[in-house]
């Protein structure tokens, strides 16, 4: 099963890059991060910077690939992706674009959401500014048409809290099934992938 996971695992990229030479380096990780030999002290400064995700790739909870993620752009679904790199045992599966394509749609998805959320809870937080005032108005006056008035906006706010405070409630539970709904679709893929090997091999017995 292919999951990716926002977590460098730098042994594994080490051990990749182990006695490769300056121009394997520079193939897949440019000149502006790393220098040859590479270094675990270089991959975890890397790491480190301001709008920089390092995302690994596993199988069967094995790691297989590294892929670093910046500048994205969650209103045009937009990002960078660079500093690839996957084991050599994986090459000429597939394993490589299952990967990347499972990394925009896990960074998009998930983008999206979390800034959904954010705006939900600004929208919040303002309402509830706005309605605190409102119950000390009504308690320091005696005239009851300004009551009534204070206890229609009030009701107006707290119908319009109720509101956000769902949709909120709905977007953070989405947020945490992310990772168990993509685990399933993944599995879902490898095993109609698996069912389509076993039916060609099935088919070339049949042929002979």
């Amino acid at each position: 099963m292919l999951t990716i996971k926002p977590t460098p695992d730098y042994d594994a990229i080490l051990r990749w890059n182990a006695g490769k030479d300056e121009a394997f380096l520079f193939q897949w990780a440019g000149t502006t991060a790393y220098c040859h030999p590479l270094t675990k002290e270089q991959l975890m400064r890397q790491s480190a910077k301001d709008g920089v995700t390092v995302f690994m790739a596993y199988e069967n909870e094995v790691p297989i690939g590294t892929m670093e993620l910046c500048d994205i752009d969650p209103v045009q679904k937009t990002g960078r992706i660079c500093r690839v790199l996957f084991a050599e045992e994986t090459r000429g599966k597939g394993l490589a674009h299952r990967a990347l394509s499972a990394l925009c749609e896990k960074v998009f998805a998930e983008t999206e959401l979390e800034r959904r959320i954010r705006v939900l809870e600004w929208d919040i937080r303002l309402l509830e500014e706005q309605r605190k005032p409102l119950y000390q108005e009504r308690r320091n006056t005696n005239d009851e048409e300004a009551q009534a008035k204070y206890s229609t906006e009030i009701q107006q706010q707290t119908a319009a809290l109720r509101e956000k405070r769902g949709e909120l409630r709905l977007c953070r539970r989405i947020q945490s099934d992310i990772p168990r709904v993509s685990q399933q679709c993944q599995q879902a893929q490898a095993e109609r992938q698996e069912n389509l090997k076993n039916k060609e091999e099935h088919e070339h017995e049949y042929q002979r």
